[in-house]
């Protein structure tokens, strides 16, 4: 018996490992110079109420995702007062993936998840 409750935290602990999602925020800048890319994982955050947490910032742009159970909430806002940007709240797709863009004339800044 003590053997089966082993084998059955040791795979809900495995499948947990599998399913931990990893986010990543990319921005790529235009110049007359070329093309600027900078890229950094997220920090997952302490979750609040079961919710995954994770946010980061590249200059003054802030990235950040929230994953209720099966709700993704993905969010790009644009500094000096956070106004500018962009919000998308769904599930992340079929394969583990989420994937959000902000686009402006010169510069683009992506937010990845993979679950």
């Amino acid at each position: 018996m003590k053997k089966i409750l082993m084998m059955g935290l040791l795979i809900a602990l495995f499948s947990n490992a599998v399913n931990a999602l990893e986010c990543s925020a990319v921005k790529r800048e235009t110049t007359t110079s070329g093309t600027q890319v900078s890229e950094m994982q997220l920090d997952q955050k302490s979750p609040v109420g079961g919710i995954e947490r994770f946010a980061g910032d590249i200059g003054l742009a802030h990235f950040s995702v929230q994953l209720d159970g099966s709700t993704a909430t993905a969010m790009i806002t644009i500094g000096p007062d956070y106004t500018l940007g962009n919000l998308s709240k769904g599930r992340l797709a079929e394969d583990g993936k989420l994937k959000l863009a902000f686009v402006t004339p010169n510069i683009t800044f992506i937010l990845n998840c993979q679950e």
